[in-house]
C-alpha cells in the first residue's frame, strides 16, 4: 500500500515536470525505451532491485546506459530515484506513469477477451462503439480466453461487459426457469 502511494506520487510528479517543460511526448518515448529494457533484460531488473549494489554503481550504469538515449530530464529522474533509494520501483512507476498520462490525454484502456484473435476491423468496431457511448478515446488489447464458447467480454477499468454466448445462454436458462 505504501509502495503504491509512492509509485503514484512519482508518476504524477514526473508527468507535471514533463508538462511544465513541454516534453511529455519525449518522456513518453523515453519511458517506453526504459520499459523495453526492463522487460527484455532480467539482469538489469535484478541490478536495479539489488540492495547490495551501491548507489554510485547504479548511477554509473544508468548514465552509461541511458545518457544520449533518453532526455536529460529522464536521466535526472532516474538519478533522483537512485538517490531516494526508489530505483527498485522503476517498473511500477513506469506503468503508473502510463496510466496517469492516459488519464491526462483522456484515453481509457481496456481488454477484449475472445475465443480467437479479433481482426483489426472487429476491434475497430468495438472501439468505435465504446468511444461513441463514453465520449472518450479507447484503446483495447485483445486477449484470448479459451473458456469462452463464443462472443466476447470487454473489461474497461473495473467495468466488465459480458457479451459471450455462455452469458447469453445463462440468461436464457434463467428466464426459462423463472
Amino acid at each position: 500500500m505504501i509502495h503504491q502511494a509512492v509509485v503514484e506520487r512519482y508518476a504524477r510528479t514526473f508527468l507535471l515536470s514533463g508538462k511544465n517543460s513541454d516534453s511529455l511526448s519525449v518522456i513518453e518515448k523515453d519511458f517506453s525505451l526504459i520499459a523495453a529494457v526492463l522487460k527484455d533484460n532480467a539482469q538489469f531488473q535484478s541490478f536495479i532491485k539489488s540492495p547490495i549494489i551501491r548507489m554510485s554503481d547504479k548511477e554509473a550504469v544508468i548514465k552509461k546506459t541511458f545518457v544520449g538515449n533518453v532526455s536529460e530530464l529522464t536521466v535526472h529522474f532516474l538519478q533522483l530515484l537512485i538517490r531516494k533509494n526508489r530505483l527498485m520501483l522503476l517498473g511500477p512507476i513506469l506503468a503508473e506513469f502510463q496510466n496517469v498520462l492516459d488519464a491526462h490525454n483522456n484515453v481509457v484502456k481496456g481488454i477484449v477477451y475472445s475465443v480467437k484473435p479479433l481482426d483489426d476491423s472487429q476491434l475497430s468496431k468495438i472501439t468505435q462503439h465504446y468511444e461513441k457511448r463514453d465520449k472518450i478515446a479507447h484503446i483495447f488489447d485483445n486477449k484470448i480466453d479459451r473458456k469462452l464458447i463464443g462472443g466476447f467480454v470487454v473489461r474497461v477499468g473495473d467495468r466488465v461487459e459480458d457479451m459471450s454466448f455462455q452469458n447469453k445462454l445463462e440468461h436464457l436458462k434463467n428466464k426459462l426457469l423463472a
